[in-house]
């Protein structure tokens, strides 16, 4: 999380993930209507979503998160990294977390772990292809 080569951070990663011990899910933040439009408030709503993770998810979870797309079309998609093969316990219990759509990711998968790294590696202003859609990167967090 804190290296200046993040993929060179994520291959280190890969050389010792554990599918029985880890896991990882791409999440989608599923938006009211009317969301979404301007780019200050989403940024709003992806930082109300960070301030509200528990403390006691730190030791469990890393994540980044960020805003995608475009100005009226901005989206609030990442990806969390778990202890465990599934969403923590004090996750589920966040309230907005069931506002996004997750998928877990097989790491084993090429094409999921080249997911997990665009997300990493990405910078503001950069493009990022999820689902088939390339979309600009306006703001960017990390959860450690």
């Amino acid at each position: 999380m804190n290296a200046a080569d993040k993929k060179e951070a994520l291959q280190t990663l890969w050389s010792q993930w554990e599918d029985a011990a880890m896991s990882a899910y791409l999440v989608h933040y599923e938006k009211y209507e009317g969301e979404g439009q301007v780019l200050h408030v989403t940024n709003n709503l992806l930082n109300g979503f960070l301030q509200r993770m528990d403390d006691k998810m730190r030791k469990h979870a890393l994540c980044v998160l960020g805003v995608y797309g475009e100005e009226p079309e901005l989206e609030i998609m990442g990806v969390f990294i778990w202890r465990g093969t599934g969403v923590i316990e004090p996750m589920k219990e966040h309230p907005q977390y069931e506002y996004y759509k997750q998928r877990k990711l097989d790491i084993k998968s090429q094409a999921d772990r080249a997911l997990v790294e665009a997300f990493w590696t990405v910078k503001e202003e950069e493009k990022l292809t999820v689902d088939g859609k390339a979309r600009t990167c306006q703001t960017k967090k990390f959860f450690k």
